[in-house]
């Protein structure tokens, strides 16, 4: 008889509760600040360009030089694209950042995701970098 096998998200909540290994390649800062994001894309609809065009707000929890931890409004779909407005370092606005969503989680009967940074530009790396400097 075969063990009963796990959905990716059961192992990843037991994974974290438990202590266990962290397969991330950059440590992650605690980073709460509200952040405008929207769907560029979703998973089985490539073929439209662009999903939304008004910005939704999503809590973050967490940034690393790889990606974010949000605690979303809306359930996301995993492997949707977004286009997220992260404080820039170079003016009082901000810089986008694309980013896929790798996970997708209800914790406390809230939906969080984890984004993965995709193809990131010179001043978002930046940007990046120096917020992690300032939390760190």
């Amino acid at each position: 008889m075969s063990p009963k096998k796990k959905k990716t998200s059961e192992v990843a909540a037991e994974i974290t509760k438990k202590g266990g290994p962290d397969h991330r390649t950059a440590p992650r800062f605690g980073f709460s600040e509200s952040l405008p994001y929207r769907v560029l894309r979703e998973p089985q609809r490539e073929e439209q360009a662009r999903l939304e065009k008004a910005y939704n707000e999503a809590e973050a929890k967490n940034i690393s030089l790889g990606g974010l931890c949000l605690k979303v409004r809306d359930s996301l779909k995993c492997g949707s694209v977004l286009e997220i407005q992260i404080p820039s370092v170079f003016s009082d606005g901000s810089v986008n950042v694309e980013a896929q969503v790798m996970w997708c989680e209800a914790i406390k009967n809230e939906p969080y995701v984890g984004v993965a940074f995709q193809s990131l530009t010179d001043e978002a790396s930046v940007s990046i970098q120096k917020l992690i400097r300032q939390l760190g």
